[in-house]
């Protein structure tokens, strides 16, 4: 019966994976051809639908129970998804490749459905899924799968947050969702179900979960509605606000160039006339250049009747080469030829003369200003443009001129002319504020239309959710401002709360979703555990058992009554006991006497809530066996509680032999000590008892050669040098040994010493060699110490000398200098000699250790041996550092007289 079930249960299971396969399957092949008919809009990307098809194919792979194939299938699906949310996530687009775009066109949303779906479908395609914590997370992620197809078709069908959320063309398609929403249905059953379909129990408990989740996905859906609405409102309040703020910002810049044109006139009101000098300090002065960079020019242009145009001319024309006339040419009742023109060069010089009354453009905004005597703004107009011969579409202003007297009924009082400015619009709206304008597409048009032929300013134009028209009166005239929200400014006003909102009601969704899976089967889930964690404890006690049993170490567990309650076999071995024997007995029982009364008062003191000595820490006493004899033993002592008292844990080990060794090693210690004492004490001994007869052989032999040599045969000669030459390096060596020696056994005399003066102390006795190799020594700022001061000198003699000795072909470069590290004094030795090689940098501190050959370089091999003995005697170290023909730096170190601060 049980049999016959499964094969239902798998049977039922083939059923869903068929179904769930041919409906995501059906969505790609609809993909598709919506791709193919060019109805982009509610197509998928090809990377969208080439991942719905791999997944329907898996999930008919998972229904041939061919795990493998269905890894392999899902494998490109899980790439995709992960590449495209890592390059959302970190803004790795445009580092890209261009051929790699297309897979980039693949939404973030749509990607994390698909990786989801992908992972569920890999992770669960194995046998090995049966495992619980691996069978939750596969459910979790087809809940997660099906969840983000949801919200994604909902966004698209309803409109849900347009410009922000997931409602934009570029977000899941409604193929998309709907193929995740198939997928990952059928990968929940199959994963919640498990792989043998479940049990009646695990079936029944994954229907009310999956109705709580049904419920908290609506809830969530609405909230997100809620959110994404309100979002969308408050971007559209500051969408309008800050078109309102642009346009303010326009008007107001206007209003700066209509005052300066009423700065003109009151300079013609103050003056009797103005002339052309004038004219250009006034508006030098003014700084028209910098200050309002997108004027073309400013002019002035006379009022003229047609009678005085003859006699205008000729005055204009004098002092002028090629003469001066109003163009173009015409009868008209009056004129107003440009006069006086701002910056005098360029184009501007061919403006000289032009009747402002003759372009309609400029003849309205001329007649309004002279006949309601204000600044009177113009129609779009073409002025020159910034390259030369170009023009481009702007506007002028116009202030009327009058002189002569004052306005209130002076018969004196008439109208000159106008003043003007000419003003290229793009490069003038360029100036207002750019902060406003960035995150704004802004259309300006003359007039309340928008008429292409009127437009004064322009960005390039795109599709935008956000658009907002205004009429502006500008000093008599209207401009239509068109303003659209430009990426930016959705970059920079997209909200969060929608988004949060959805991701954290599918959290808690899925959180609902698994705890009521996991409530409803608590019962069969409960028994399990309570069987399994049985097993388990059993086969704990039995390991621990097992372990304390075979542990070579004592272990011995005592109650806060101070008997034993358990001893492991080696506990009893230690003590010469059975292990029966020793239960319920006191723990003195394994204790010499004199510890007894200590151990009652410690248990006693512990009980009572005070501080422990022993416990916590590793402790070495005496043990007493059973035959009365004693042994040391090593004891760590545990403190534990639980329901019924306190308990004590000791683990003992017997350091019988340990004891023993370290005995020997302290008989060698000592042995070793004298030994070394004496062997220092001999070799000062020989080496000094040496002296005086290799002193009288030295001066004998070499009384030979002074006496003897040419006198002998050649060979004899030979001879007598080798005698003396041995004898003089056999002293050498003796007074060396004998420096080292002394090093060890003469008392340290410890003196506050500059180390500068120790410096010149050993430059003193190296004085012919330093002049003979016409070495550089510096020395830099040294510290005081506290040392044997004839110490440190041989320690610097020897040092510098190494240095004077391998200097190489060049004169040596030696430099001594210290620095303060921690609680010691670090010093250096630097020289540009032969240097060494690296490898040899231990070599060299040991006795009688050379790297050349006396035919090279002389010396006895104990110079550097001295100098490790005087610092290690004096509390530091010392070492070398140096690379083959770069030269050498030795370092020691010496304590510091004072503390570091």
């Amino acid at each position: 019966m049980v049999e016959s079930r499964r094969r239902g249960a798998a049977a039922q299971r083939g059923r869903y994976l068929f179904a769930g396969a041919v409906a995501t399957l059906v969505c790609a092949v609809i993909g598709i051809a919506l791709n193919v008919a060019g109805i982009a809009e509610w197509a998928p990307t090809w990377p969208a639908l080439s991942a719905l098809l791999l997944l329907g194919l898996g999930l008919f792979a998972e229904r041939q129970r061919r795990p493998r194939l269905a890894i392999a299938l899902s494998l490109p699906v899980v790439l995709l998804g992960a590449g495209v949310l890592g390059v959302a996530l970190f803004g790795l687009r445009g580092a890209l490749s261009p051929h790699l775009n297309s897979l980039t066109a693949l939404p973030s949303n749509s990607a994390a459905g698909l990786l989801a779906a992908a992972l569920s479908l890999a992770l669960g395609a194995r046998a090995r899924a049966q495992r619980a914590w691996l069978q939750v997370i596969c459910t979790l992620l087809a809940a997660v799968a099906v969840a983000l197809g949801t919200f994604g078709l909902l966004g698209r069908l309803f409109g849900i947050a347009p410009g922000i959320g997931w409602a934009a063309v570029g977000s899941v398609s409604v193929l998309t969702g709907s193929g995740l929403i198939a997928c990952g249905s059928t990968l929940l059953l199959q994963r919640a179900l498990g792989r043998d379909g479940g049990d009646p129990l695990q079936r029944a408990s994954l229907l009310p979960a999956l109705f709580v989740l049904a419920l908290s996905l609506g809830a969530t859906a609405m909230a997100w509605r809620v959110s994404a609405e309100a979002a969308h409102a408050a971007q559209q309040q500051h969408f309008e606000h800050q078109v309102q703020q642009l346009a303010a910002a326009i008007e107001q810049r206007l209003r700066g160039y209509v005052d300066a044109l009423r700065g003109a006139q009151g300079l013609y009101a103050a003056s009797e006339s103005v002339e052309a000098d004038e004219w250009q300090r006034y508006w030098d002065q003014v700084d028209l250049r910098s200050r309002y960079p997108a004027v073309v020019g400013v002019g002035y242009a006379a009022r003229i009747e047609a009678r005085e145009r003859g006699d205008f001319e000729g005055a204009m024309a004098v002092g002028r080469r090629g003469g001066f006339r109003i163009w173009p040419a015409g009868e008209r009742e009056r004129y107003f030829p440009v006069t006086f023109l701002e910056p005098a060069e360029g184009a501007n010089l061919l403006l000289l003369g032009y009747d402002l009354g003759s372009e309609p453009a400029r003849s309205e905004a001329l007649q309004r200003a002279v006949t309601r005597d204000e600044v009177a703004l113009s129609g779009r107009i073409a002025v020159a443009g910034s390259a030369a011969g170009d023009t481009e579409a702007g506007f002028a202003l116009y202030a009327p001129l009058h002189g002569g007297g004052r306005r209130d009924g002076d018969p004196a009082f008439r109208l000159l002319g106008v003043a003007y400015f000419d003003v290229r619009a793009a490069e003038w709206m360029q100036l207002v504020d750019s902060e406003l304008r960035n995150s704004l597409r802004v259309q300006l048009y003359d007039g309340d239309t928008e008429d292409p032929a009127q437009r004064l300013y322009g960005d390039v134009a795109a599709p935008a959710a956000l658009r907002s028209t205004s009429t502006l009166d500008q000093a008599g005239r209207h401009w239509r401002l068109v303003a659209e929200a430009a990426p930016e400014f959705f970059a920079a006003n997209r909200s969060s709360t929608p988004l949060s909102v959805l991701l954290a009601g599918l959290l808690f969704s899925l959180l609902l979703f698994a705890i009521a899976w996991l409530l409803a089967g608590l019962r069969m889930r409960a028994e399990r555990l309570v069987t399994r964690r049985t097993a388990e404890l059993e086969r704990s006690q039995r390991a621990f058992r097992a372990l304390t049993d075979t542990a070579n170490d004592a272990i011995i567990a005592a109650g806060d009554d101070g008997t034993i309650r358990y001893v492991n076999p080696a506990a009893a071995r230690y003590f010469g006991y059975e292990a029966d024997a020793l239960l319920q007995q006191p723990l003195t029982l394994l204790m010499p006497e004199r510890y007894r009364a200590a151990h009652t008062d410690g248990m006693a003191r512990l009980l009572a809530g005070g501080e422990p000595h022993v416990i916590g820490r590793t402790v070495e006493l005496a043990g007493l066996r059973r035959d009365g004899s004693e042994f040391p033993l090593e004891i760590s002592i545990a403190h534990w509680r639980s329901d019924d008292g306190a308990h004590f844990t000791a683990i003992l080990r017997d350091i019988t032999r340990r004891r023993e060794t370290e005995q020997a090693m302290e008989l060698q210690r000592n042995e070793l000590a004298r030994s070394n004492a004496d062997l220092e004490q001999f070799a000062y001994v020989a080496s000094h008892d040496l002296q005086e007869p290799l002193r009288m052989v030295a001066s004998y032999v070499q009384l030979l050669a002074r006496r003897y040599k040419g006198k002998l045969d050649q060979d004899a000669d030979d001879f007598i040098g080798f005698a003396v030459d041995g004898a003089l390096r056999m002293q050498r060596l003796i007074d060396d040994l004998l420096t080292y020696s002394r090093i060890a056994t003469r008392p340290v005399v410890l003196r506050d010493v500059a180390a500068a003066e120790c410096v010149q102390a050993a430059l003193r006795n190296l004085a012919s060699r330093v002049q003979e190799t016409r070495a550089d020594i510096r020395i830099g700022e040294l510290p005081t110490v506290r040392v044997d001061p004839l110490q440190l000198s041989q320690l610097f003699q020897n040092l510098i000398g190494n240095a004077l000795k391998f200097s190489g072909d060049e004169p040596p470069q030696i430099t001594v200098d210290a620095e303060r590290e921690a609680d010691h004094w670090h010093f250096r030795v630097r020289d540009n000699g032969i240097g060494l090689d690296p490898q040899y940098a231990e070599r060299i501190f040991v006795i009688f250790q050379r790297l050349h050959t006396r035919q090279q370089y002389g010396g006895t091999g104990i110079g550097l041996a001295i100098c490790k003995k005087i610092v290690e005697r004096a509390g530091g170290r010392i070492w070398v550092e140096s690379r083959l023909g770069d030269g050498a730096t030795f370092h020691f170190t010496l304590p510091a007289l004072e503390p570091a601060a």
